[in-house]
């Protein structure tokens, strides 16, 4: 399989949601898999949020959880397609591969637990590094996930950040 995305440097950048990333307490790249769902979005974002970078902290959830590995077909899918993705693009499809490809988009990156040996080789990316469970496999990991985003912006908004 071969796979190639294309950059649209022509493409518009939206005001009113640029703005509000830019106001943002903090912005959270997330989905059900951020390397493809995000890719495009970020083609056009990053232009912008390097020439003019948002208030508070960006945190990224890795999508890959090594630890914990694929336990149906559909991750499995999602796991190939991210894994060509990311090789198309040079990018190892890890934990330090997503750091790499982020290239200081966010100034933290939130890794499962299971994935904590990957932990040094992202935070070398530049990003500051946090465990949380980014799978939310049931309602105890949601609130957890959303406990730890939700201190990343309290910290974020006094100017400093986690771990510093």
């Amino acid at each position: 399989m071969t796979w190639r995305f294309e950059e649209a440097p022509g493409s518009a950048r939206p005001p009113g949601v640029l703005d509000a990333i830019r106001t943002a307490d903090v912005v959270v790249l997330a989905s059900s898999s951020p390397v493809t769902s995000l890719l495009a979005i970020l083609a056009v974002a990053r232009r912008t949020m390097r020439s003019d970078p948002v208030a508070g902290p960006t945190v990224a959830l890795a999508p890959m959880v090594l630890g914990l590995g694929t336990s149906t077909a559909r991750d499995q899918r999602r796991a190939s397609a991210r894994a060509g993705l990311m090789s198309a693009r040079g990018f190892s499809h890890d934990p330090a591969g997503f750091g790499r490809w982020l290239d200081g988009l966010a100034t933290h990156v939130l890794l499962d637990p299971s994935d904590a040996a990957w932990s040094d080789e992202v935070s070398a990316t530049g990003a500051t590094v946090s465990l949380a469970p980014v799978i939310g496999a049931d309602e105890a990991d949601r609130q957890a996930l959303v406990q730890h985003l939700s201190e990343i912006a309290r910290i974020g908004s006094l100017g400093a950040r986690p771990g510093a």
